[in-house]
């Protein structure tokens, strides 16, 4: 039979106020960015980590279909700015 797990095994839900209060703290101390040292102090994997933030903050990680399509929108933004910046470099300012 299974032993029960730790519960210093288990990946915390959500993050506490505490320990973002801690790691707000340290990363003034350390001049570094707040998600960084979160990610340090959890102890977990980017992926893990990634969950926990979106479960903390209500964010979700999008899904690949999802990813696609914002990658062909930005693709369709970056054409549409450089066409504007050409544009407005051509037009006669007074």
């Amino acid at each position: 039979m299974n032993q029960p797990l730790s519960p210093a095994l288990l990946v915390p839900e959500r993050l506490s106020a505490q320990a973002v209060q801690t790691a707000r703290v340290a990363a003034l101390a350390k001049g570094r960015p707040l998600l960084d040292v979160l990610e340090e102090q959890s102890g977990l994997a980017p992926r893990e980590f990634s969950t926990l933030l979106g479960a903390s903050f209500g964010l979700r990680l999008p899904q690949a279909g999802e990813v696609a399509a914002l990658a062909a929108i930005g693709g369709v933004l970056g054409w549409l700015g450089a066409q504007l910046s050409v544009s407005l470099s051509l037009r006669k300012l007074d």
